[in-house]
């Protein structure tokens, strides 16, 4: 059977789909703004106007009170280049792509994907609302309630957009405290009583 010999469009379409896979956090960002950026023939630069939703104070009672629209927006700048750089050969470059998918390029990409979500969490930073408490790993599922009850009272739509992304002590400490919810308290006692059985035994 013939080799695959790849070209740099394979290359990056697999790379593309393999970064993809590796996000976390990075994945549910909104990339809406995204087209703008390298346009053909409507080059923007390395900055694009992102605008803000309008807001209104309504009014009370039936007399018309007519609001300015003022629409504001916040910039967006693309400043961060980050990449991984390779050489291979010829020799390389004619493996089957799944050999080179496995044994370059799901490295590189895992190197980027960590870089990006990295930088997403250094975020925080900037985020005005927040609960729990800062450098305390949560250790049940208070936080992550509270988290939407932020949200809830500051009007954050309530639909599939919402996501909770943990780390690993996080992870393992929610679901510490959420132990009893998947384990029927009857189911556990039997499982106890057939174990202390088998030791009496």
């Amino acid at each position: 059977m013939a080799n695959t010999v790849l070209t740099p469009t394979m290359v990056t379409n697999d790379a593309v789909i393999v970064l993809e896979n590796n996000l976390t956090i990075a994945k549910f960002i909104d990339r809406s703004y995204e087209p703008q950026f390298g346009r053909e023939g409507e080059k923007v630069g390395s900055t694009i106007q992102i605008r803000k939703p309008p807001r209104f104070l309504g009014r009370v009672g039936p007399a018309l009170t007519v609001e300015d629209e003022n629409e504001t927006s916040v910039p967006l700048v693309l400043t961060t280049q980050f990449g991984v750089d390779i050489q291979f050969t010829s020799q390389e470059m004619a493996l089957q792509i799944q050999d080179f998918r496995e044994r370059i390029l799901v490295p590189i990409m895992a190197t980027i994907a960590n870089r990006v979500d990295r930088d997403v969490c250094g975020l925080y930073s900037s985020v005005w609302n927040s609960v729990g408490t800062a450098g305390t790993t949560p250790a049940s599922q208070q936080v992550i309630l509270l988290a939407g009850q932020k949200l809830n009272e500051m009007s954050a739509p309530i639909d599939d957009n919402r996501a909770c992304v943990l780390g690993p002590a996080a992870n393992a400490g929610v679901v510490n405290g959420l132990v009893g919810l998947f384990n029927p308290m009857g189911k556990i006692s039997d499982n106890y009583d057939w174990y202390k059985g088998r030791l009496a035994a």
